[in-house]
This record gives C-alpha cells, structure tokens and sequence, in this order.
C-alpha cells in the first residue's frame, strides 16, 4: 500500500510542477554569391518568428571576405546590422522590438565596400 501511495504522490507531484519551454526556430541553409562593392543580397521570408524582438543566429561555413548580416522582418524592421562575420564563426543578429511572433523573418547579407563577389554559405535562424 505504501509503495502505491509513494506512486500516486510523486506522479501527482510531477504533474504539478510547471514545466517551462522556450520556443526557438530550426536552422535554414543559406547560399548566395554576394556581390562586392556595397553589394547586398536577401533570402526569402523562409523563417517564422519564435520570440519577439529575440536575437537571431548565424553560423557561417564558407566565405573569404568579412561581411555584415541582420534579420529583418515582413514589415521591413530590421535589426541592427552585425559586422566583420567571417568563414567558421557563428555569431547573433540582434533583433528589433518591431519584430513579433509569428511575423515572416529573412536574412539579408552585405558586402563591405573593397569587397570583390565572393561565396558565403551557412545556416541561420530568427528565434
């Protein structure tokens, strides 16, 4: 009986303590060929926002020349751009208040201005 009873409690008790869960999106591949000289080049709103106004992620697997990433959303708010990313580094996109749940997100990448076109792929999210 008590074996039963010690049972009942600690289900009852697993059942009560709150769990708590963050939302974050997957991972999407990006491949571009971005210009040079100032250039810049976007991808499609492919990505749904988990977290208002969160930081993205960008993790870069080839590019040979520094460039600049954000992420921004349908309505065209943007989050501050993130500067001198470069092949092997994973780094945030801050996000914008503006930027809300459930809105369309892309990532938009620019060249610097001495920058010749130049390959850069990855993987990236909004959060």
């Amino acid at each position: 009986m008590r074996k039963i009873t010690k049972l009942v409690l600690s289900t009852a008790l697993l059942l009560i303590i709150p769990t708590v869960s963050y939302a974050s999106t997957s991972y999407s591949t990006f491949s571009f060929t971005l210009p040079g000289g100032d250039g810049s080049v976007s991808t499609g709103l492919g990505q749904i926002k988990a977290t208002s106004g969160a930081n993205g992620n960008i993790n870069v697997t080839t590019s040979k020349q520094k460039f600049d990433a954000r992420q921004v959303d349908e309505q065209g708010n943007a989050g501050a751009w993130r500067r001198q990313i470069s092949a092997g580094s994973s780094a945030g996109l801050p996000g914008h208040s503006s930027q809300l749940k459930g809105d369309k997100m892309k990532l938009t990448l620019s060249s610097n201005w001495n920058a010749t076109s130049d390959s850069k792929t990855g993987t990236w999210r909004s959060n």
